[in-house]
């Protein structure tokens, strides 16, 4: 029975306020109520501490932004911006240039109308028999034809006709036989 006692002595150190439980001395109910709120206020002190920790810990992760971080996301828009302008750009270009090929085609085509017009328009053959028939105009004589050739690019000569001289008389009777044929 002794032992049944001091087992529950163990269990039940403080049941009684001043009686003597067997085993210990008696402990006065205040002294262990003071303990006991000390206790209870150093641990809610511990735990109101941790809380504040985790609570200061979870606010620096949850709110924390680093400057590069903003600066990195300011980068990379700007740069989905002008690759977004780059394109749009790229688009017009494009539709102007195909705008421009088809424009390019239509004046091929006319060109090449306008040429076998105007090779319609121009016949040689009927050229110089107007110009034989109602001008009066006639081919040159042999001793008014006359090679030239460039020995540069600012200069030309005049090649002389077999037989003819340099003299005075030469270039003066050449000088009639062009007014000559000029006004018949």
């Amino acid at each position: 029975m002794a032992q049944a006692a001091a087992n529950d002595s163990r269990t039940y150190i403080y049941d009684d306020s001043l009686a003597y439980n067997g085993v210990g001395a008696a402990v006065p109910e205040r002294e262990y109520d003071q303990d006991e709120q000390r206790r209870r206020a150093v641990e809610h002190e511990r735990a109101r501490r941790r809380a504040r920790a985790r609570a200061e810990a979870r606010t620096q992760t949850k709110y924390g932004i680093s400057v590069t971080a903003i600066v990195g996301f300011a980068v990379v828009v700007a740069l989905l911006l002008a690759v977004l302008v780059a394109n749009v750009s790229y688009t017009e270009v494009s539709d102007s240039v195909v705008e421009l090929q088809q424009q390019m085609e239509q004046l091929d085509d006319a060109e090449k109308k306008l040429k076998i017009q105007y090779e319609e328009a121009f016949d040689i053959n009927e050229i110089e028999s107007y110009a034989v028939n109602t001008l009066h105009m006639s081919k040159p004589a042999a001793d008014q034809i006359a090679s030239s050739y460039a020995n540069s690019e600012n200069k030309a000569q005049v090649i002389a006709a077999e037989g003819e001289g340099d003299g005075v008389l030469e270039r003066f009777s050449s000088f009639v036989s062009s007014l000559e044929s000029y006004f018949k």
